[in-house]
Order: structure tokens, then C-alpha cells, then sequence
């Protein structure tokens, strides 16, 4: 920060921890404590967790984005019971794996919708793109739009995977176990 002759007006803090996606009991929680024990409850007054995304050329300008989009996490654990019998021989039309793949497929095939709405931190992107870039006139009069936000949301989701997770609550399959014997 020397280098840039730029002197904060309060300390900054980088902490670093290693078990986010599993809940952040190991190494996030030991921190939160210690950062707690240090600064008092509310002594800090920002937290970025995981939100920058990096330093981008876009719209003839560069672009600082902070990803603010944290939108939490669920677990779901499906079990499937059976009325048993041999695995070559199912009671029903599939066995339980069978009816398991067939839930897992009917998750994926419904994803959360898409929203470019109001407070979508893509959408203040876009905004402070059409307010300080060279963005196309036909898209900065989309983004300033409300009516256009709908399919705006839709072309961008579907340009990018990574836009997509920015508009929509992503969800991913990571775990599975099943069966009893091959």
C-alpha cells in the first residue's frame, strides 16, 4: 500500500481458512472466535467471505468486483427404502439405486429460476457498467429497463455458466452412496 501512497483509515485484516466447503468448523469457526476475542462483538465492520472475484477488463474500463451474492447453503441427505429382494430380481419397477438416480435426475432438471432483479449484485454491476463503460447503447437501455430484466437474466445465464450461478441459487450432486455389494 506504501507504493500507492494510500494509508487506510482502518486496519484491514485477511484471514485465511481452509474447510469452507464442508461448514467451516475446523478452520472459519476457530477464526470467527479468535477475530470475536480480539475486536469484540461487531468490532469489525466488513466481512467479505470469499467475494472477490478479481480485477476485470470490461466495457472499455476496469472493473473491481466484489461477488456479494453469498446465498447460503443447504444440505439434503435422500434415503430410499425398499422392500428388499435379490438386485437381478426388483419387487418393483426399479431397484432402490434405480428410484435414487431417478429423484437426483428430477433435481437437476428442475434448477432454480433465473432473476436479474433489484439488489442482484450483477445487476449493480451492469448498472455501473452502463455509467462508466462503453457498453452498447441497446444493452445499457436493457439493464436500465426493469421490463427487460427477465430475459437479460436468461441470455446471460445461459451465455456462461459462471454468469448463471451470479443469477440463480446454484445446485450441485457431490455425494452419493448406495448399494450394498456390485
Amino acid at each position: 500500500m506504501e507504493e500507492e501512497d494510500y494509508t487506510p483509515e482502518r486496519t484491514i485484516i485477511l484471514s485465511s481458512g481452509f474447510d469452507e466447503e464442508i461448514g467451516g468448523s475446523r478452520s472459519a469457526a476457530y477464526l470467527a472466535r479468535k477475530l470475536e476475542s480480539r475486536y469484540g462483538k461487531d468490532g469489525i465492520s466488513l466481512i467479505l467471505d470469499e467475494g472477490f472475484t478479481g480485477v476485470d477488463e470490461e466495457y472499455g474500463q476496469s472493473f473491481i468486483r466484489f461477488g456479494l451474492g453469498e446465498k447460503g447453503a443447504v444440505n439434503l441427505k435422500l434415503e430410499v427404502f425398499t422392500q428388499g429382494g435379490h438386485s437381478s430380481v426388483p419387487l418393483g419397477s426399479h431397484t432402490g439405486i434405480g428410484i435414487l438416480a431417478r429423484l437426483l435426475v428430477g433435481l437437476e432438471d428442475h434448477p432454480d429460476e433465473v432473476r436479474l432483479r433489484e439488489g442482484n449484485p450483477m445487476l449493480s454491476y451492469l448498472n455501473c457498467a452502463a455509467d462508466f463503460g462503453e457498453m452498447d447503447h441497446s444493452l445499457k437501455k436493457r439493464v436500465r429497463d426493469e421490463r427487460e430484466w427477465n430475459k437479460l437474466g436468461e441470455e446471460l445465464a445461459e451465455s456462461s455458466p459462471v454468469l448463471r450461478s451470479f443469477l440463480s441459487t446454484s445446485q450441485a450432486i457431490d455425494l452419493v452412496n448406495g448399494g450394498v455389494k456390485v
